[in-house]
């Protein structure tokens, strides 16, 4: 059954430093219940503004029970299959960095 996160915007601004933006942010997905097992993941795509120095990261985990926080998490490459532990409950995570000046925005 495919899923789709349709938009997520983080940005962090750091106040009293150099820097107007953290280098670093991240979010996490509630735990999504799935109908049946996933065991694979055959696409993801998203739509990222990275100036330069800036990365983004999207990450999975999956697990039986509505508890993943013993799994560890497996990175995603955009066109590629990942092949994630079998488990009817999918979590997300983002992780974005930055130059501390311009931030990144993953905008889908």
């Amino acid at each position: 059954m495919p899923m789709m996160l349709e938009s997520a915007r983080l940005t962090l601004h750091t106040t009293g430093g150099l820097e107007r933006i953290a280098r670093t942010a991240s979010w996490t997905s509630p735990l999504l219940a799935l109908p049946s097992d996933v065991l694979l993941v055959n696409n993801v795509t998203w739509d990222a503004r990275l100036p330069e120095g800036a990365t983004v990261s999207v990450q999975a985990r999956s697990c039986a029970r509505p508890d993943c926080s013993h799994e560890a998490w497996l990175p995603f490459t955009p066109s590629r299959a990942t092949v994630l532990y079998p488990g009817r409950f999918l979590q997300l995570r983002v992780e974005l960095t930055s130059n501390g000046v311009i931030e990144p925005e993953l905008r889908r």
